[in-house]
Order: structure tokens, then C-alpha cells, then sequence
């Protein structure tokens, strides 16, 4: 196939800040979820909220690659060799990692800084979460984006 064939779809690695946009939108998503079940239940225990944090993320990328936050951001989470959403397993692996190191006792933060670190000194962006699933952040092409003005613009 070549690279002028209209089924080619060339993907952008998305930088750090649309992925930080996202991540604060995705947190307004998550607080406003737990405030929420916290109308019901008197007392959310923090088990719930992280299983309520690790299920968003873990089922909305598998199915489609984006969180809320990354929809409207005009990102994708994706598999590097096929260029689709992760699978199930590689999804889970993800949020479990990007969601869950955070509350491991003591070092949680530690932690989260060291996976992070990695994404803007990598090639293709990618935090330590994003190397151990496999997966890779890229913007959305302009066509299938609501946020157009948010995606960075191609250099001729």
C-alpha cells in the first residue's frame, strides 16, 4: 500500500500538554462521579473511588481509545503496531499502573513522578505506563475531532 493511499492514516504523537488538558479533564469527570456516588453512599471508601477511576479508564480505552478528557482534547490512546485502541488486557495493564501507583503507601507519589517522567524525554512520548502496555498517546485525526483548534498544527 502506499503512502499516498487514501486507507493510510498517518499518526501524530501527542504531546505533553494535551495530555495533561485531558488528564485535569478526566479528574473533573472522576470528581464529579464520586461527588455523585457520595450523594448516595454517606461514606465512599477510597478502595471505590480507585476501582471507579481504574474501571473509566481501563473499559473507555479498550472500547475506543479515549477517556472523556481525550475526546474532547482530540486524543487517542492506541496500539503502536496496529494503530487501534489497546486491547483489553493491555488496557488494564495501563490503568492499573497509571491509576494505582499513586496509592501505594508511602512511596505513591514517588512512584507516579517516575512514570511520568519518561514523556517528554522519550521518542514517541510515552510514560512508563505507556512502555510496560504497549500503547501510545496520538492526536486524533482533524476529521474525527470535536477540538479541532487543540491539535498541534503540521509543519510543511
Amino acid at each position: 500500500m502506499s503512502a499516498t493511499s487514501p486507507n493510510v492514516v498517518r499518526l501524530y504523537i501527542a504531546g505533553p500538554m494535551l495530555r495533561l488538558f485531558a488528564f485535569l479533564l478526566d479528574v473533573i469527570v472522576l470528581l464529579a462521579a464520586d461527588w455523585c456516588l457520595g450523594l448516595v453512599l454517606p461514606q465512599v471508601p477510597e478502595v471505590v473511588s480507585l476501582l471507579m477511576a481504574f474501571c473509566y479508564f481501563w473499559l473507555l480505552h479498550a472500547w475506543r481509545g479515549q477517556s472523556v478528557g481525550k475526546w474532547v482534547a482530540g486524543i487517542r490512546v492506541v496500539s503502536p503496531q496496529t494503530g487501534h485502541p489497546p486491547t483489553l488486557g493491555a488496557a488494564a495493564v495501563r490503568a492499573a499502573l497509571s491509576e494505582g501507583l499513586p496509592f501505594v503507601p508511602v512511596i505513591g507519589w514517588l512512584l507516579f513522578l517516575f512514570d511520568v517522567a519518561p514523556l517528554t524525554g522519550t521518542r514517541d512520548r510515552q510514560c512508563a505506563h505507556d512502555m510496560i502496555a504497549r500503547t501510545v498517546v496520538v492526536t486524533v485525526p482533524a476529521e474525527d475531532s470535536r477540538m479541532t483548534r487543540f491539535l498541534p498544527r503540521k509543519v510543511s
